[in-house]
């Protein structure tokens, strides 16, 4: 972890390079959008997008669709549990549920989410499954995610976008278990904190448990929760 000099260095060092001019006729390559990219307005380092689509990515895995709802995500994740229930004994499910339990135990130990914020990126993941494993849940909770959002993916798109679908997975794990309550420390009484699902750990840990889960290698697993939901 950083010490309180070297993050104070760094946010210096981002903020010079982000308000350093830059060019002033470079446009967002995002089609249709007229606006400077960061580096032209003065505002960010992206060479290649403007500030509102830069932070559309970071946050979604796209620089145009949202993340998916739970309105669109529920039926892929009710058909994925109905598959999995249906083919436990299967020598892949098996395997691959011993892969992820063994991604949750091998997580590490949970950190605050108020000391979140200061570690590097794979750390975070490593805590967010962390989170996950504390309440509860399993491997199979992850296979039923990894399943339901490839299914969500290769159905809604947007397709060819592998960033946009691990951001997917990792908002899911994320939304299941990512705060933390008023806690006090050292005789501080720390207030409630959620980290914000956005940025490189998100891609991380939906990376993570998708190549872990493997769905996309299991005989028909998304052809067959994709045809549940559709019809």
């Amino acid at each position: 972890m950083k010490s309180p000099e070297d993050r104070a260095a760094s946010r210096d060092s981002i903020k010079r390079r982000a308000e350093a001019p830059g060019d002033g006729n470079t446009r967002c390559a995002v089609s249709g959008c007229t606006n400077l990219t960061q580096r032209g307005a003065g505002n960010g380092l992206s060479q290649t997008y403007c500030k509102r689509h830069k932070e559309m990515l970071r946050r979604h895995g796209s620089t145009w669709r949202r993340s998916y709802s739970r309105h669109e995500v529920d039926p892929y994740r009710a058909a994925s549990k109905n598959w999995t229930d249906a083919n436990k004994d299967s020598h892949a499910v098996k395997v691959t549920l011993q892969c992820l339990d063994t991604l949750l135990n091998t997580a590490g130990e949970i950190v605050t989410a108020h000391e979140v914020r200061w570690l590097p990126p794979k750390r975070k993941a490593q805590v967010a499954l962390a989170r996950f494993r504390e309440t509860g849940r399993t491997g199979e909770d992850l296979l039923h995610i990894a399943l339901a959002l490839e299914a969500a993916y290769r159905e809604l798109g947007p397709r060819a976008n592998r960033e946009f679908l691990h951001v997917q997975i990792a908002k899911v794990i994320h939304r299941a278990a990512s705060g933390t309550h008023p806690v006090t420390s050292g005789g501080v009484n720390l207030k409630p904190s959620w980290p914000r699902p956005e940025g490189r750990m998100m891609r991380i840990l939906g990376q993570q448990v998708r190549e872990e889960a493997r769905v996309f290698d299991m005989d028909g697993a998304v052809e067959a929760v994709m045809k549940v939901v559709t019809g």
